[in-house]
């Protein structure tokens, strides 16, 4: 009986535990995404000024 009681108050702040983990996870997935799309821009601005500084180049020969 008490192994009930007890569990009737762990209970609540399992499920919680758990809600609190899924989000966790949700939120890392969305960070890994985010984080993958800005630095695909950055690598095409990165790509954007290289091929700016080859065209100077080429003109300053």
């Amino acid at each position: 009986m008490t192994f009930l009681i007890i569990m009737s108050y762990i209970k609540p702040f399992i499920s919680i535990l758990i809600i609190f983990l899924q989000l966790l996870c949700t939120l890392k997935t969305y960070l890994l995404f985010f984080s993958s799309q800005i630095l695909d821009h950055f690598k095409d601005i990165e790509f954007s000024l290289s091929l700016s500084e080859l065209s100077l180049q080429q003109h300053a020969e």
